[in-house]
């Protein structure tokens, strides 16, 4: 079953694409995306874990995860700084907006002002 990556077998709406994985990732650098991040989404710890102060809602902390980044925000920088130099991209493919005053809070990112122009 399909954990990360390319390598290892796809889901099926990507292995199905006609063309196979390359022209799965050229529909995918094609399309209109945003990803919507909040700025106060820096919780590093897991709640479970003793100390922890701050609300993660299940954020994974392994190793694996850490070497994505310390916390969601940072994570979703790289990946996204990623993605620009996997494509090569200029201009941009898809566009990243981090949203004010919003952590890991999915009622407050559709309703703030960034949220709202993403959907609509």
């Amino acid at each position: 079953s399909w954990h990360w990556g390319l390598a290892s077998r796809l889901p099926p709406f990507a292995a199905s694409t006609p063309g196979g994985t390359n022209a799965a990732l050229a529909l995918f650098a094609a399309r209109d995306v945003v990803y919507l991040q909040g700025r106060n989404d820096t919780c590093d710890c897991n709640p479970t874990t003793a100390g922890c102060g701050c609300l993660s809602h299940g954020l994974e902390t392994t190793c694996a995860d850490e070497l994505m980044g310390r916390f969601r925000l940072m994570r979703g920088r790289l990946y996204y700084a990623q993605l620009q130099a996997h494509f090569n991209a200029s201009p941009a493919v898809h566009s990243m907006v981090e949203v004010p005053n919003v952590g890991h809070d999915h009622t407050l990112m559709w309703q703030s002002t960034q949220g709202l122009d993403a959907i609509f």
